[in-house]
């Protein structure tokens, strides 16, 4: 039986953002924002992604799910080899964290389900 873990990212305003452990993730929840940062050793945070960044092995984004529905969510464009996908937060429109339902993780998207309808904000990353 495998075992359900729960990692838990920081998160919250831009403006109270703290200083991030090294390999740490923070979230910004600004409304339109969503960027992602990292602590590192020696410059403290380094965003590493915002909703509207794509590189070659790394995609951020938020999308919108409908309730009880299979939504297909594909990336901007595929990803060569293995994909790792990271929920970073899903929410319903009061803000409310909701879980969700992964399936079909693919180097092109995956399928999302919810039981409301709610903004999932993702990282999928290429593995090396």
């Amino acid at each position: 039986m495998a075992l359900k873990r729960k990692i838990q990212i920081r998160r919250g305003a831009a403006a109270s953002r703290p200083t991030l452990a090294a390999g740490e993730f923070g979230l910004d929840t600004d409304a339109g924002s969503e960027a992602v940062y990292i602590g590192t050793v020696s410059s403290g945070n380094m965003a590493v992604s915002s909703s509207s960044s794509v590189t070659t092995n790394f995609r951020c984004k938020a999308v919108s799910l409908l309730a009880a529905t299979s939504t297909p969510v594909s990336y901007s464009s595929s990803i060569s080899g293995t994909v790792n996908l990271v929920v970073l937060r899903c929410y319903d429109s009061s803000g409310a964290d909701v879980e969700v339902t992964i399936s079909s993780v693919t180097s092109s998207g995956f399928t999302a389900i919810s039981p409301v309808a709610a903004t999932l904000v993702y990282m999928a990353v290429k593995e090396i």
